[in-house]
């Protein structure tokens, strides 16, 4: 083999990579796609052949299932082109290196063409066939129709219409017959015949239309010849229906005379049906006759007189054929039982006799007799007195009517009415008895059935009402607990309601009758439901009050007793009333059970000693920490729950401490010792809140005790090291955004420098001086404010240049004024800021007798060092500040009115009072209040009084306040009712006066409380508006008044435009709120 592998050695190794084998390959490829281009003609000529035939043969026919014509000519042209290009064709090629032959491709394709050719002929050929069979039926038809002979009128008028259509009918069978010769010529052109069969009946259909046109002639002498026959009926029929129009008449106007009596309508049935014969045989003649002369169009004729006799006929023939059922009908109802009367049919004919009647009356004239007028009147006044006992045969046919009013019936009539003796109650027998008195006894008897009828349905209906009402029962919590509660107590107490009223309005109306037993016994029915839903609704909103309270293995710890009674009413309610409404039992069947509202009662009970324990433990919680009287119950409870969990006291210690967004936590010491507030500074406690001690948790009221000490403390340290730093900072600037952690101290500070640079320029008097470094302060402030700082700096600074503006406003009016020493009234009367520096231990301001802000007494044996104090000073009146963490250090802009009220609440605080803030809405009353707190460091809390607030509320409010030493502000005071004015009046003055004589604990509405006496208690009024009460003489006196007006927008505006960066805002704000106001004017 000449490429087998050698075992030997190659005398000379090659590689393809030799020159002359490289040229050896290349001269090759190109030879070999040279000889294959050469055949490439070949091949594209076989693919345009392939391309042609590459579609199945299918006979193109129309959407109206004609073929196409052109298309199949088109079709069959291809077919032969292809066969031509096949046949002229050189299918072998001599290409260089090889040689081509194409000669089985070629009769391949020639095999293809025959076979699409061949296919494409036969379905045209099997077209043809049927079409020429269809062709070859409908003009069988057609010519069948053309050719036939009538032999009845019926058949005449049938052929009259299909000669008026038969042109449009067989011009498609032309058209179908030209397609059908077309298609034949068409493969005959290409050598494709049809059957001899076939060919002769498709020359049978060219003879179609002559053979119509034959036989149309024919028909159309026919046609002829019934027209002439039609007009001698004519008058044969004109001479016979004369004579019977006459005798008609004859026959009628005796009818009509002898027909007089309704009673004997029955005798004239007879001749009334020979008449109705010969007048249906002369309309059916006319009618006849003229469609005959309409169908060869000729002038119908007439016959006035005698249809004028059938419409009179027809009128006598209505009359007493009413008259004949109504009699009939009449009989038949008074020998039927009265039982088995249906009154709504009876009432249904009654009624269309007497409306037939009445028109009958009505065309009266037409008849040549009075009689027939008299026999209307007759027949009408026989109709009107049946219908008269109409209403007593409904009465006794009424549903109400039952068996043993039958009886009473009877018995009053003294009759046999049972059926066992084969004898009933009927019209005839209460005539024979008298109907006048048949008619008082029913009556009597109906009406009574009647009332005790409706109060059986109204009974049968509340009691459906019932049983269709289903209480929803709804999941409470977690669905895998089984606990369920009920909804739609409103729709049980609208449906009581209203079944109550109904059967009182029955009882009130007499219409019980009988069933007066039944009636009370449902009053009961529904009192006892009444109850039960009452008891139900009470048991669930305690029980779902409680549940989710006791759900926490620490409230189940804490009150053992309490959870092992409400255990033992879930257990009854799921029991008792869940496991019965689950098995479709109804609320009626719930108030069957004896024992159930005991039960309930008993569940009530027990849950409200569960209430009472748990909110006497609250109580505790706490008085042992005042601001939980700020939480709700359900707050608490989370975080008692939650004690032992860090992350679980974040939510709880914002609600308590504004000003505390989060704390720090060591997990593994288990205490806090940063506190972060919500503008992200961190306050380094002084000493760690400890969250348990030696493996134990503390309790909550401890920790936040602790928290609330500590804040202060830290808070206090953070002033003592602002107020050492002040002298050494290079700038003021600098000192308050970056020197002092704390904002909030860096502003008190800030307040107390000013207050000392103040009194040493009054002392000096350098006030000109003052001022102009003052207004060089605030332009340095706007200068920075202009610059790039963070978010928490440039609060800061707008902070302090609101405080500033402010500063040099006071400035200038002292030197205006030339106040020469500290205690002028122009000096003494705006906030001034003192800070004594280590004078008092840590852990609160100094207040008299040793209470920190939280309200529980100072340890002094447990002092941590000592740090400053800070007196906020205005008039005669001084607050110590009480170094609570606010949540936003930011002031308003202190214009004349807030330094009015400002005086006004310092004064009222000094005596013991609150203060009264009263004006129109938007004066700043509640926002001056909560910035004056700020001023002193105090929390603030602002309750929106509404007339829901009672004085239940209030009195924990104010537990709250005096306990805590916080600040509250009642905004809308004067919109709660006066009988809690009346009990709050009581509530404040008792807290204002143990203030005033310095009481450490005090009994406040039944409770021992710890008084913080740095408590204020103010209020807010918007007099003359609808909704607002006066209040009681009582209550003024509790509180001193301040008028709030309109606030000066221009010094407003300086200032926002200071915090803007505007160096000249004096000039701008004036020009800025000239045009607010100018803007306000025209828009309003």
């Amino acid at each position: 083999m000449p490429f087998a592998p050698s075992a030997e050695e190659p005398l000379l190794p090659l590689s393809l990579e030799e020159p002359f084998l490289a040229a050896a390959e290349e001269a090759m490829v190109s030879a070999v796609q040279a000889s294959l281009k050469e055949a490439e003609t070949l091949r594209q000529q076989l693919d345009e052949v392939a391309a042609t035939l590459r579609a199945a043969a299918a006979l193109p026919i129309d959407a109206d299932g004609k073929v196409n014509l052109a298309e199949l000519g088109k079709i069959l042209e291809s077919f032969q082109q292809a066969e031509s290009r096949l046949r002229k064709l050189t299918t072998r090629v001599v290409a260089r290196i090889f040689l081509v032959d194409g000669e089985k491709a070629k009769g391949m394709l020639r095999t293809r063409v025959n076979n699409l050719k061949d296919e494409l002929c036969n379905q045209a050929l099997a077209w043809v066939e049927n079409e020429v069979s269809s062709l070859h039926k409908a003009w069988e038809v057609a010519l069948s129709k053309a050719s036939m002979v009538p032999a009845s009128e019926q058949e005449l008028v049938e052929l009259k219409r299909y000669l008026a259509v038969v042109h449009q009918e067989t011009a498609p069978l032309i058209a179908r017959g030209q397609t059908l010769t077309n298609l034949m010529s068409l493969l005959e052109q290409h050598f494709v015949f049809t059957a001899l069969r076939v060919q002769k009946q498709a020359f049978e259909l060219d003879c179609c239309p002559m053979k119509l046109k034959m036989a149309l002639c024919e028909t159309n002498g026919i046609l002829d010849l019934a027209k002439e026959r039609l007009e001698a009926r004519r008058q044969i029929s004109a001479q016979h229906l004369q004579t019977e129009c006459e005798a008609l008449r004859a026959e009628l106007d005796a009818a009509t005379t002898m027909f007089k009596h309704v009673e004997e309508c029955a005798s004239y049935r007879q001749t009334l049906e020979k008449l109705s014969e010969r007048v249906y045989a002369a309309r059916s003649e006319i009618d006849n006759l003229r469609k005959a002369e309409a169908l060869f169009g000729l002038e119908a004729s007439e016959f006035e007189e005698l249809e004028g006799v059938c419409v009179v006929f027809d009128r006598l023939n209505e009359l007493w054929t009413a008259a004949f059922d109504f009699t009939k009908n009449r009989e038949e109802w008074k020998a039927a039982p009265l039982a088995h009367l249906d009154c709504a049919d009876m009432e249904e004919k009654l009624q269309q006799w007497r409306q037939a009647v009445s028109s009958l009356r009505r065309m009266a004239g037409i008849f040549r007799s009075v009689e027939p007028l008299q026999a209307c009147d007759e027949l009408l006044q026989a109709i009107v007195a049946f219908q008269k006992m109409l209403p007593l045969m409904k009465t006794l046919t009424h549903p109400s009517f039952q068996a043993k009013h039958w009886q009473e019936l009877a018995t009053r009539l003294e009759v046999d009415a049972t059926e066992e003796s084969g004898v009933f109650l009927s019209l005839n027998t209460l005539i024979q008895r008298g109907l006048p008195e048949a008619t008082q006894a029913i009556e009597l008897i109906g009406s009574a059935a009647f009332r005790e009828f409706r109060t059986k349905a109204c009974f049968q209906k509340m009691r459906g009402a019932w049983r269709a009402l289903r209480m929803d029962l709804v999941t409470l919590g977690d669905a895998s607990l089984g606990r369920k509660i009920l909804k739609g107590f409103d729709a049980v107490h609208s449906l009581i309601e209203e079944h109550q009223a109904s059967v009182q309005s029955l009882q009130a109306s007499q219409l019980v009758g009988g069933v007066e037993l039944q009636a009370r016994e449902w009053l009961r029915k529904l009192s006892d439901l009444d109850t039960l839903c009452n008891l139900l609704e009470a048991c669930q909103v305690s029980w779902v009050y409680l549940v989710p309270i006791f759900d926490y293995p620490e409230m189940q710890q804490q009150l053992a007793k309490e959870a092992d009674l409400l255990s033992s009413v879930g257990k009854l309610w799921k029991d008792e009333v869940i496991s019965r409404l689950d098995e479709n039992s109804g609320l009626l069947d719930l108030a069957d059970l004896e024992e159930l509202p005991q039960k309930l009662r008993s569940a009530c009970i027990e849950m409200q000693s569960v209430v009472k324990g748990l909110n006497e433990f609250l109580e505790r919680k706490r008085l042992a920490f005042p601001r939980f009287f700020f939480l709700s119950n359900e707050e608490l409870v989370q975080l008692l729950a939650g004690a032992s969990h860090a992350e679980a006291l974040v939510p709880h210690i914002q609600k308590c401490f504004e000003g505390i967004s989060s704390m720090k936590y060591d997990q593994d010491s288990n205490e806090a010792n940063i506190i972060i507030s919500h503008r992200q500074e961190t306050l380094q406690l002084l000493m760690p809140v400890q969250l348990a001690h030696d493996g134990k948790s503390i309790s909550i009221e401890d920790v936040f005790s602790s928290i609330e000490r500590e804040m202060c403390a830290a808070l206090q340290h953070a002033m003592q090291r602002a107020w050492e730093e002040f002298p050494a900072a290079p700038t003021r600037l600098l000192w308050a955004t970056e020197r002092c952690g704390c904002s909030q101290a860096a502003l008190a500070i800030a307040h107390c420098c000013w207050t000392t640079q103040v009194e040493a320029a009054i002392l000096q008097h350098q006030l000109p001086q003052l001022v102009k470094d003052l207004q060089h302060q605030l332009q340095q402030l706007v200068e920075a404010v202009r610059g790039p700082l963070s978010p928490d700096s440039r609060s800061v600074l707008a902070t302090l240049l609101t405080l500033d503006v402010h500063c040099r406003d006071v400035a200038e009016e002292l030197r205006q004024k030339k106040t020469s020493h500290m205690n002028q009234f122009e000096w003494i009367c705006h906030l001034r800021s003192y800070w004594t520096p280590g004078s008092h231990h840590l852990g609160g301001g100094a207040v008299p007798g040793g209470y920190f802000a939280g309200g529980r007494r100072l340890n002094r044996t447990g002092g941590r060092g000592t740090s400053g104090g800070l007196q906020i000073c205005m008039l005669e009146s001084s607050l110590n500040y009480g170094f609570e963490l606010l949540r936003s250090p930011d002031r308003l802009v202190v214009t004349p009115l807030t330094d009015r009220c400002y005086r006004t609440l310092m004064t009222a605080l000094h005596f013991q009072y609150g203060g009264a803030p009263e004006g129109p809405a938007g004066t700043g009353k509640t926002e001056t209040t909560k910035d004056l707190a700020k001023a002193v460091g105090k929390p603030c809390l602002v309750f929106n009084c509404s007339e829901g607030l009672d004085a239940t509320a209030m009195a924990a409010l104010l537990k709250g306040i005096a306990a805590s030493g916080g600040w509250c502000c009642f905004d809308e005071f004067n919109r709660l009712q006066l009988d809690v004015l009346s009990i709050v009046a009581l509530q404040i003055s008792a807290i204002q006066q143990a203030i005033r004589r310095n009481a450490i604990t005090f009994v406040f509405e039944d409770t021992d409380l710890q008084l913080n006496p740095t408590c204020a208690i103010n209020i807010t009024m918007n007099p003359g508006y609808a909704g607002r009460a006066t209040l009681p003489d009582t209550l003024k006196a509790l509180f001193r008044p301040c008028a709030m007006m309109v606030p000066d927008a221009s010094l407003i505006a300086e200032v926002v435009l200071y915090c803007s960066g505007f160096q000249d805002a004096y000039k701008l704000s004036k020009k800025v709120s000239k045009r607010l106001h100018i803007i306000v004017r025209q828009a309003t």
